[in-house]
């Protein structure tokens, strides 16, 4: 009997040694996660993300994400980073309740606080801190809360973003097998290498003080020919020691720049392939 009555009491006591670690917090406290409800990311229709001297609206509109107000069109895997996050946000451990938030990169100079709508509703708010030491997890305070967690995953650059980083940069796309033809104002030649770069071209940045009319007389144009044409202009620099060049295409409304090696490489390759035409 004596024995049985020491089993019992030596499974109680291991019962709560186990609870105890289980549910204790690394400053000792005891507590429960809380729950972050679950969100279908293709309801979410409004996204803002504000830093101390940052402010970014996003909002969806025919299935693009645009960045307000200007409405400019936004990069979608970028947000489509931004929202998986939203979504599967997960907290693994209760770090502090001190309210000492400027160790996690959660004061106001540090934080980015996040709150994602659907319709009119505001259906997730939280603050972004520093990564955390495993490099596997973000420090983070849920709206209405004091204590600091540990979320699940590292995401403290993807939100901390500025607008023009967000931009989609593409100006130009389209597929490579259904050109049949390419033009440059040097001469015609089927380029492999160069269709690869102008099929998906990116840009450095966009030129917003100017429209794509106020940029006449390209140093060079490329024209692929398909199902339609896709062009790309390319004019002399704005000052004299840029490292950009100003540009157009067909695949853009707004005018940009392209970064000077960039273009040295779409303009010298017409010139070699001549050059082994004449020699061969």
């Amino acid at each position: 009997m004596k024995i049985k009555k020491e089993y019992i009491a030596l499974v109680v006591v291991i019962t709560g040694l186990s609870l105890y670690l289980v549910l204790r917090s690394p400053d000792g406290a005891r507590y429960e996660l809380p729950e972050v409800p679950a969100i279908a990311k293709k309801d979410i229709s409004k996204i803002e993300i504000a830093g101390f001297d940052n402010f970014i609206l996003l909002n969806k509109a025919d299935d693009k994400w645009h960045l307000g107000p200007e409405g400019y069109l936004a990069n979608s895997d970028k947000v489509d980073n931004m929202l998986n996050i939203i979504n599967e946000l997960t907290m693994t451990a209760l770090v502090s309740e001190s309210k000492n938030y400027s160790r996690y990169g959660l004061d106001e100079d540090s934080k980015v606080t996040v709150k994602a709508w659907i319709g009119d509703k505001l259906v997730r708010e939280f603050e972004v801190g520093k990564v955390a030491t495993s490099y596997r997890h973000t420090f983070v305070r849920l709206a209405g809360d004091d204590r600091v967690y540990h979320a699940k995953g590292n995401f403290r650059n993807d939100f901390d973003q500025t607008a023009e980083a967000l931009r989609d940069k593409t100006v130009l796309s389209f597929d490579q097998s259904v050109i049949s033809e390419i033009q440059i104002m040097k001469g015609t030649e089927q380029l492999k290498k160069l269709l690869r770069i102008v099929s998906n071209l990116q840009c450095e940045t966009y030129i917003n003080d100017l429209k794509k009319e106020d940029l006449a007389d390209p140093l060079y144009t490329v024209r692929c020919k398909g199902a339609q044409d896709y062009t790309l202009s390319i004019f002399a620099k704005r000052e004299k020691e840029a490292k950009n060049y100003p540009a157009v295409s067909s695949g853009s409304v707004y005018p940009f720049l392209l970064p000077e090696w960039q273009v040295a490489s779409l303009m010298k390759m017409p010139d070699e392939i001549f050059k082994k035409s004449e020699h061969s």
